[in-house]
Order: structure tokens, then C-alpha cells, then sequence
């Protein structure tokens, strides 16, 4: 089973240092960031992680179009197998690819997990209704299925409800899951990191 992931980090530098082992999980981990955001740039070089810098993520007036990210790194990857979106706040367990390899062999469905704080706890979501599991913050597919990610939206919002909904099979690991970014409000960064990121498409176009 060959796994790759991309992770979408703008003015998350802070938090994507703390997942750094995530790399050692997958086959190849593409970060995606901007040219703007030289912060996570240098955690890229100083980790040696692979990435990449957005051309379209604020193109034609975007706020933050995530999913147009997540597709710059798919092209780049060109992945032939499993393919997995990971929040740049999301810690993956130990056992991470040992958990896959036994449990994720549907190559109709999409997987992902629920999450706990660093504390243990299981994380309260603040899902009702079409907001459900298989959520953004991890997603894992077959590129058989789907070689792409819904791509509509301007901003961060629903493009991984409306990625999960595309397949009739939704289904989650026993993974544990770490979020490590304290709490937020509902939607709070769909446009991007606090007054950072929701400004940041005022200024870089492209």
C-alpha cells in the first residue's frame, strides 16, 4: 500500500512544526503553502519536508480557496494509490500506517477518524446534520475513485463535506487522532488564520 498526504499550511507554522512525524507515516507528505507565509517555508527546510507554494489559492479574488491547494498538490504528487488530506494541527499516532494497512482496503469508500485533544479527551465537534465525519481535518481515498478534490468553493467552507459526499461509503478508522490547535469557534478559520489569513487575499493575488 503506497500512502500520500497533503497538508495545506498557511500561517500555521507554529502548528505544523508539532506534527513533524507525521512524515515518517506516509510515502511522500507534500506541504502546501504560499510565498508569502515564510515561516512555514523554513519549518519546510528545516524538517526537510517537501512542499510546494499555492498559485490559485487567492487567484481571481479567492479568500482562501483551500480546495484549488489541495488540487495543486494532487497534480504535483500525481499519486497512483491511497491519497490522504491532513490539517497541518493534526498529529498522527505511531500505529497510524499499521491501522491502515489492516483496515482501509475499500477502494470505493473514504475513511477518516475522529480526534481527541492532547489531553486525551475526545474532542467535542461541533457537527450537526451534513457537518459529519469524514471530516477535512483527515480524509484518506483511493485515487481510483476520485483523482481530485471538490474544487467550488472560494473559501475554506464545506469543501471537505462536499469531498466526503461524493462517495456512498463513508467510514472511520480506530485511529487516535491528535488536534493540537486550541479551541476555535465554528468556521472560525474557513477564510483563513484569524486577522492574518482574512485579510492575506487582500494583498496576494496569486
Amino acid at each position: 500500500m503506497n500512502i500520500d498526504a497533503i497538508t495545506v499550511s498557511i500561517d500555521y507554522s507554529d502548528y505544523l512544526e508539532g506534527i513533524v512525524d507525521n512524515k515518517d507515516k506516509f510515502d511522500r507528505w507534500l506541504i502546501v503553502t504560499h510565498n508569502s507565509d515564510k515561516k512555514t517555508v523554513e519549518i519546510c527546510e528545516k524538517y526537510n519536508l517537501e512542499y510546494i507554494c499555492s498559485k490559485e489559492i487567492y487567484a481571481d479574488g479567492a479568500c482562501f480557496a483551500k480546495s484549488r491547494a489541495i488540487n495543486e498538490g494532487i497534480r504535483y504528487l500525481n499519486p497512483q494509490d491511497w491519497l490522504s488530506v491532513v490539517d497541518s494541527d493534526t498529529l498522527l499516532p505511531t500505529d497510524f500506517r499499521s491501522v491502515v494497512e489492516e483496515t482501509a482496503h475499500d477502494k470505493e469508500a473514504i475513511y477518516g477518524s475522529i480526534r481527541y485533544t492532547p489531553d486525551g479527551e475526545r474532542k467535542i465537534e461541533n457537527f450537526d446534520g451534513a457537518y459529519s465525519y469524514p471530516a477535512g481535518f483527515f480524509q484518506l481515498w483511493h485515487v481510483s475513485k476520485f483523482d481530485s478534490y471538490y474544487e467550488e468553493n472560494m473559501t475554506n467552507t464545506e469543501g471537505d463535506l462536499q469531498h466526503k459526499n461524493r462517495f456512498e461509503k463513508q467510514l472511520l478508522l480506530p485511529l487516535n487522532i491528535i488536534d493540537l490547535q486550541k479551541e476555535t469557534g465554528f468556521k472560525e478559520n474557513w477564510y483563513g488564520r484569524g486577522p492574518i489569513g482574512k485579510t492575506r487575499h487582500r494583498f496576494y493575488k496569486s
